[in-house]
């Protein structure tokens, strides 16, 4: 697979998530919602293990800095950016002149926000990895 940078915009809602995937060209690669769940996080990693196989060449815009699935992205060692949904719209409107709604289009401009303007953001950290149980020193009392 060829060594290309893919950037994948989430357009986030409570329920499901439009998931828009371009590259460098803007050649669209991919388009699709998921369910917010694990099947729907499991799609989500394969579509794009599918065009880009490295989670160090994949980059993500999304409308949040916290959740599930933004956990789960940073877990899978993809680079996450949290973009402000203003920013996000403002972006939009440069490109389209509809005032219409459309989560496609707002995951497609998340995307396209990564991979013109990506020096404008900084990506969100992961938190440290806490899942790893921990021995805390027990005090005992002198009688």
């Amino acid at each position: 697979m060829e060594q290309i940078m893919i950037y994948v915009g989430i357009d986030w809602a409570d329920d499901h998530h439009d998931i828009h995937i371009t590259d460098d060209s803007a050649k669209i690669l991919e388009e699709f919602r998921i369910d917010h769940s694990c099947d729907g996080f499991a799609l989500l990693h394969s579509n794009i293990a599918n065009h880009q196989a490295s989670p160090n060449l994949v980059l993500v815009a999304i409308e949040t800095s916290r959740g599930l699935l933004v956990h789960e992205l940073l877990q899978k060692g993809y680079t996450v950016y949290a973009i402000n949904p203003k920013a996000a719209n403002r972006y939009k409107d440069r490109h389209v002149l509809s005032k219409a709604k459309s989560d496609t289009l707002d995951a497609l401009s998340l995307g396209n926000i990564l991979r013109t303007d990506r020096h404008l953001f900084l990506p969100l950290k992961p938190l440290p990895d806490v899942s790893q149980e921990t021995s805390l020193p027990v005090s005992r009392k002198s009688q």
